[in-house]
């Protein structure tokens, strides 16, 4: 069987045997979100368990930020930096995943890298601070670099400021 329209189509009599139809009925342009798979609503109808979601993340931001005296140690200057030290912290405390990567090589149980955390105090953010404004490499990964900061401070804040001290004591300032 030929199509006429698809061989030599007449413009000025087009074959019109089954003509485009309007649509008539009204859609229902607004869309219904009953299987709750929206997890970034914004409304009071979103389901429990997202809401408890966005609770837990919330509770915890305010733990790390009262752990490490976010009040005390922010200022206008540093506002940014602590706030990505925070959320760092967070994605460490809220991981489900059973082991992190720290640095290069170094692969954690999740557990040990959590416990390393919750021993940062503002003590460390400042050792961290001062290691970022020292440090006068390039550094690729800035979040594997604040990762591994933060995970190192709480081992080696005293010996860090002991090398300090004893280098601004007794190796002159070369």
């Amino acid at each position: 069987m030929v199509n006429p329209d698809m061989e030599t189509p007449d413009m000025a009599v087009p074959y019109t045997e089954n003509p485009p139809q309007l649509n008539t009925k009204k859609s229902n342009i607004q869309k219904s979100n009953t299987d709750g798979s929206n997890i970034h609503s914004f409304f009071p109808s979103a389901p429990a368990a997202v809401k408890d979601g966005q609770t837990e993340v919330m509770e915890k931001r305010e733990e790390i930020k009262e752990q490490i005296e976010y009040g005390i140690i922010c200022t206008s200057t540093n506002r940014e930096q602590i706030d990505e030290f925070v959320e760092i912290m967070l994605e460490v405390v809220m991981t489900k995943s059973p082991t992190i990567k720290i640095g290069r090589d170094a692969e954690y149980p999740t557990a040990f890298v959590q416990q390393r955390f919750e021993k940062i105090t503002c003590s460390h953010i400042e050792k961290v601070l001062d290691g970022i404004r020292e440090n006068t490499t390039r550094v690729w990964n800035t979040k594997a670099y604040l990762l591994a900061a933060l995970f190192n401070a709480p081992s080696s804040l005293d010996n860090h400021y002991t090398m300090l001290v004893n280098h601004d004591l007794y190796g002159g300032g070369s």
